[in-house]
């Protein structure tokens, strides 16, 4: 099994019921900053972390949003562990295709991990919001039966907005 496959079963062993979750990527430099999990579907309903101010809730939903942040953080804790970090990083990006834009620069991104091959067809939009910047929003194509993962990255020192494709059945 791959370390895609190693990293869906983490997933669905935090939330059974995970059908897709998306993560923001940034480095700036020489430092790679990470992934942050922002939004998720789980059993059909889409769920945006409270923590990455892209939606706002009512008081009521208090209880409900701080056990979904402490999912948000239990997927952001699998790619944080540094085996799979490394890991996943070697495998979504090809020779010569680097996070980094060394020292100088920056990059930012989408990895969309999809944990359930797709049963139809669709187009999944992810938006993302920056301090200080407008709301970027990100689509993916997603074919039936797809399972696996898509990235949307710009690295400023090159100025080239990458998009990369991988398809791993776990």
């Amino acid at each position: 099994m791959g370390i895609l496959g190693l990293i869906i079963q983490s997933f669905l062993r935090i939330e059974p019921k995970l059908d897709w979750i998306a993560f923001r990527l940034s480095g700036f430099g020489d430092d790679f900053q990470g992934f942050e999990a922002i939004q998720a579907r789980i059993h059909n309903q889409i769920i945006n972390n409270k923590n990455d101010n892209t939606t706002s809730f009512a008081k009521s939903e208090t209880a409900i949003l701080d056990s979904e942040s402490d999912c948000f953080k239990s997927f952001d804790s699998v790619l944080k562990s540094n085996s799979y970090e490394d890991a996943l990083i070697s495998s979504i990006l090809p020779t010569g295709v680097y996070f980094k834009s060394v020292d100088r620069g920056a990059c930012s991104g989408i990895l969309l991990v999809i944990c359930i091959p797709a049963d139809a067809d669709s187009v999944i939009e992810i938006t993302k919001e920056s301090s200080g910047f407008k709301s970027k929003t990100t689509s993916f194509k997603i074919s039936k039966g797809f399972k696996g993962y898509l990235l949307s990255f710009v690295n400023s020192e090159e100025f080239d907005t990458t998009t990369l494709l991988q398809n791993d059945s776990p």
